[in-house]
């Protein structure tokens, strides 16, 4: 299902996810992120940005080469996404997604 599973990008499909969701009338997301879980422990930080996805990192106490790198943090967070493009047509953000690059930078700082 995305969302940083089996070592997927937790930026980019909280994007998928959430425009997912807005072609669906009269559905709204609700969406939950996790600092610990099996595949990919603390990746769902990611979607929180700056010092707020450090902390998360930092919470979930995972060590050793499987724990995600703080500095890898983003600046922007899922908050700032929605702020950025609630109220526009869907075809806004994808059509912006369409022309992110990929890594290093994070999706949520490579837009707009």
């Amino acid at each position: 299902w995305g969302a940083g599973a089996w070592w997927g990008d937790s930026q980019q499909y909280f994007l998928a996810v959430w425009l997912a969701t807005s072609l669906l009338g009269g559905t709204t997301l609700d969406y939950y992120v996790y600092d610990r879980f099996c595949e990919n422990p603390a990746n769902q930080c990611f979607v929180l940005g700056g010092e707020t996805c450090a902390a998360c990192i930092e919470r979930s106490e995972i060590v050793g080469s499987d724990a995600p790198l703080t500095e890898r943090c983003g600046r922007r967070s899922l908050h700032d996404m929605i702020q950025m493009y609630q109220g526009e047509p869907a075809l806004t953000l994808y059509q912006e997604l369409l022309h992110v690059a990929g890594p290093p930078v994070q999706v949520f700082d490579a837009l707009r």
